[in-house]
């Protein structure tokens, strides 16, 4: 796990995020290759405090869906195939850029409505 303070690792154990009062569900990957980091940007670890408690269970459900093929998940940017954009819950969109090099994914944005 990085020491970056806003990491996640979806790999074998989920660390809870000590940001909300919601815990994250334990993620079991088949193989310890398959563990993905996860990285928010600051402008998108500035949108968690404000989101709804349905809404940010939804991106916890979203995320180690992305982190198992983060490629064959969401819609690519025409330009740049490695950012992507994913729709979670009833109206969410989370922007990503996948680092393979790195086994991560770099959250860019979150939006929802509501």
């Amino acid at each position: 796990m990085s020491g970056h303070p806003l990491a996640v690792d979806l790999g074998i154990a989920v660390r809870v995020f000590t940001i909300t009062r919601l815990r994250v569900r334990a993620v079991q990957f088949p193989h310890e290759r398959d563990k993905v980091l996860f990285l928010f940007a600051a402008s998108a670890s500035a949108q968690i405090p404000g989101l709804l408690a349905e809404t940010w269970q939804a991106l916890v459900d979203e995320l180690p869906i992305i982190g198992v093929n983060p490629h064959h998940r969401g819609v690519p940017h025409p330009g740049h195939p490695l950012f992507r954009k994913q729709a979670f819950g009833a109206a969410g969109l989370v922007s990503y850029v996948v680092d393979d090099a790195a086994r991560a994914v770099h959250v860019c944005s979150i939006i929802w409505a509501g």
